[in-house]
């Protein structure tokens, strides 16, 4: 049933991979299989791409767990990213790993700068630095993520606050934004400690609107704005 309709569709709209690069596809029936063979319609490659950056992500956080040593400028990113930031891979954030690595707010910017942050972080944090404030998908996106990397709860807090507090004072800050800071981080609400968002959740999201900076470039951006990043 999800095969697409063979009158409006040629040969030309299928890519043919292995099928096991597509299980999610297969599962779901949404290729024709032949001989190993998956026939990918056009339309379903954001799948394929999908799994295959989270692949080649994984090879590329253990090739650089092997050298993180080398260098500790570095360290402390690639320690946090291979051990807690695995939501571009399909691993599940852990709290119990949170003290074996740390990264400062203070290092975002050179992250940002050598290409050391997921395009559509460096993105959010391009904007935030530039405008002082980013709207509620883009907060809870980048927000996650900082968790994610080795920013504690502490740090997260001033480093918002520091940029948000350039267009608004300290109070509307508390009222308004610190308290979903800690909430995310599990320390209001009900305590969930919630989880980076992952490359499937960024990509499948609706798209940014005005003046809203969330989402996935990769998804959203015009292949000018990639190519000139």
């Amino acid at each position: 049933t999800g095969y697409h309709n063979a009158a409006t569709t040629t040969h030309k709209d299928y890519y043919l991979v292995p099928f096991e690069k597509v299980l999610d596809l297969v599962a779901h029936r949404k290729v024709f299989l032949k001989r190993g063979i998956a026939y990918v319609h056009q339309s379903d490659l954001t799948t394929l791409v999908l799994a295959t950056f989270s692949a080649y992500l994984r090879q590329c956080l253990k090739e650089a767990e092997k050298t993180r040593s080398e260098d500790d400028r570095v360290s402390p990113l690639l320690a946090a990213l291979s051990e807690r930031a695995a939501t571009f891979t399909g691993y599940t954030y852990n709290p119990n790993l949170q003290n074996t690595a740390r990264v400062h707010p203070s290092q975002l910017d050179q992250f940002a700068a050598t290409g050391m942050l997921p395009l559509c972080m460096k993105n959010m944090h391009l904007k935030l630095r530039e405008n002082h404030h980013l709207k509620h998908s883009a907060r809870m996106q980048y927000g996650l993520f900082l968790k994610g990397i080795g920013v504690s709860l502490e740090d997260s807090i001033e480093f918002w606050k520091s940029e948000f507090t350039r267009k608004m004072d300290s109070e509307k800050f508390e009222r308004d934004h610190a308290y979903n800071i800690r909430h995310n981080d599990g320390k209001k609400g009900h305590g969930v400690d919630y989880s980076p968002y992952g490359c499937y959740k960024i990509i499948n999201d609706s798209n940014p609107g005005a003046n809203e900076h969330h989402g996935c470039p990769f998804k959203t951006f015009t292949e000018k704005q990639l190519r000139s990043e």
